[in-house]
């Protein structure tokens, strides 16, 4: 086991300083792994003793505290890995083996978002404890690691996004018997989230978008179609709408696999779907929207492109004057039209395919709290002074 103090050099601040960080070495079943700690300091390279191992004191001001919490951090881990801690390094004790474990699934079966989202969460988690293992986690850890979320300036819904990660992988290790389902500290915490408002257009900025000629643009005339197809068939992700041929299109129904859910859906297509997709037919093959997707690089491609279908999609919003639209608001449009039109609950649930109504209830509470609002300020309200 080896425990250095270092200066990260791939990675310099605005200010031109480097992240202080602990990088221990050490051996298990005759494998080395190398990982590193953040001491939550940087400095310039100018003032780090590389010999000493340190700041150089004089060169900035807190140089003491700082070489301090250095080597409390070394201390700390040497107490920990070295001589016979609670939970050594690779170990099932240790809750950072199990975090790791997901990561690498998640990196495996090529969801870059749970990837990245999950080696964000172990970076902030390792920062607060850089040796953590499963035992130690209670119901005031919890909180006192959102408590140091918060002081970092997060928002609610990252800070509860982040808890339900760490959730998610405490129930991994419930459910492989390490540890006993009544000792998992998430039983009775309550997460706190923020309500965000879901964007949504009206059928009438819609049919204006649809109406615009935007032939003469081809790309933004895709971004347009691949939104209104999404309106159109009860929301498609944009995901999806990548993934979709022309094989899953037959005797006038879109047959297909939301990607997220792994739930079915068969949608009639109305129409206006039909007419785009006798658009497509001409030029594409295989699929019906050719957005030049690389295959094997699934999920961080459809990213890519998402972002470039938007930023087209924007363009053609401000040209045709109607208020700015995303792919996930497509979704949202088409639920909040269909309660607006009277559809039941349950029929929204069955077409945005949702697996529990309570999801679909969740999801229309905004809608329905806006309407109250709304009442509310009419009869209520200050009238405007004229």
């Amino acid at each position: 086991m080896k425990i250095q103090p270092i200066i990260w050099k791939y990675h310099k601040t605005k200010d031109k300083t480097f992240p202080i960080k602990i990088r221990v070495t050490s051996t298990s079943n005759g494998k080395t792994k190398v990982e590193y700690f953040s001491v939550g300091a940087s400095v310039k390279e100018e003032h780090w003793d590389v010999k000493e191992r340190r700041v150089k004191l004089g060169k900035i001001p807190n140089a003491r505290e700082v070489n301090i919490k250095i080597m409390d951090m070394c201390n700390l881990l040497e107490k920990n890995f070295l001589t016979g801690g609670v939970a050594e390094l690779g170990s099932k004790e240790d809750f950072y083996w199990w975090f790791q474990e997901r990561i690498d699934y998640s990196k495996e079966k090529h969801s870059l978002y749970n990837y990245k989202r999950l080696c964000s969460v172990q970076k902030k988690l390792k920062e607060f404890a850089p040796v953590l293992p499963v035992k130690k986690i209670d119901n005031k850890f919890i909180q006192d690691f959102e408590v140091h979320l918060t002081k970092q300036g997060l928002n609610v819904n990252y800070i509860t996004d982040i808890l339900m990660r760490i959730k998610f992988i405490f129930k991994i290790i419930i459910n492989s018997g390490q540890i006993e389902h009544h000792k998992n500290p998430f039983l009775n915490y309550k997460f706190t989230t923020k309500r965000t408002e879901k964007k949504r257009n009206s059928i009438e900025d819609i049919q204006k978008l649809e109406a615009y000629d935007f032939s003469k643009f081809p790309t933004p005339q895709m971004a347009v179609d691949m939104f209104l197809f999404s309106f159109y068939c009860a929301g498609i992700r944009f995901g999806d709408l990548c993934r979709i041929k022309f094989s899953m299109i037959q005797d006038g129904r879109l047959k297909y696999t939301m990607h997220k859910s792994n739930n079915e859906r068969n949608i009639k297509l109305m129409p206006q779907a039909l007419k785009i997709i006798d658009r497509y037919r001409k030029k594409n093959k295989e699929f019906l929207f050719d957005t030049k997707v690389d295959w094997t690089k699934e999920d961080y491609s459809i990213s890519v492109r998402n972002s470039f279908f938007r930023k087209n999609l924007h363009w053609a919003c401000k040209r045709a004057e109607v208020s700015e639209v995303g792919y996930h608001s497509a979704r949202n449009s088409f639920a909040d039209y269909a309660h607006k039109m009277g559809i039941d609950i349950y029929s929204i649930k069955e077409l945005l395919g949702h697996s529990k109504i309570s999801t679909t209830e969740i999801y229309m509470k905004a809608f329905h709290e806006e309407e109250t609002d709304i009442a509310m300020n009419k009869l209520f309200g200050q009238k405007k002074s004229k």
